[in-house]
């Protein structure tokens, strides 16, 4: 599975201008050439951080980025694994050597 990568801004902003104009999320991702679920998600962040079409004139590109990610981490409903005790499940002579 290929590694997710960010919208670029151009493509942030005309997601926002799409959605703004009443487009589904199925058109947007056609249009940017991205998954819909990647479009739902970028929409429900900018839904999160108070964004609408269209953005204020003031907002820069990097304000915009650091509003849509900046509580970016593990989603909401999943959680991460706790560490296992490495140490438990390594054989004596490895664990010695460390």
């Amino acid at each position: 599975m290929p590694a997710k990568r960010r919208l670029t801004m151009r493509q942030l902003r005309q997601m926002l201008r799409l959605a703004g104009s009443g487009t589904s999320s199925r058109e947007i991702a056609v249009v940017l050439g991205v998954a819909r679920s990647t479009v739902q998600d970028n929409l429900k962040r900018a839904a999160l951080a108070g964004l609408a079409w269209p953005l204020p004139g003031e907002l820069t590109d990097d304000a915009l980025e650091h509003r849509l990610f900046a509580r970016a981490g593990v989603k909401q409903g999943q959680r991460r694994r706790q560490e296992p005790e490495w140490a438990r499940w390594m054989p004596p002579a490895v664990l010695n050597r460390l």
